[in-house]
């Protein structure tokens, strides 16, 4: 995993983690530069309209990118 971080990194790409389910691998994923995730550590799938709530109960800034909802809150960055 480090070197795709790495070769990513040194082609000025941002990296984005799938799957990460355990505090364990968010930490990893951080230490060595991965800022980005996405996985059943922050939610499970949800319909959008449950994503919605969430959003205004949480306060997280939504963007629209492609088919990512980018969801920016308490300090991470999480792909959905």
């Amino acid at each position: 995993m480090l070197t795709i971080i790495t070769m990513a990194h040194t082609l000025e790409l941002e990296v984005i983690a799938e799957g990460v389910e355990m505090e364990e691998q968010r930490q990893y994923l951080l230490e060595n530069g991965c800022m980005h995730f996405q996985g059943y550590l922050f939610s499970k799938p949800l319909p959008i309209t449950v994503l919605d709530v969430l959003l205004q109960e949480n306060e997280c800034h939504r963007v629209l990118c492609g088919h990512f909802i980018l969801c920016f809150t308490k300090g991470f960055n999480c792909f959905i």
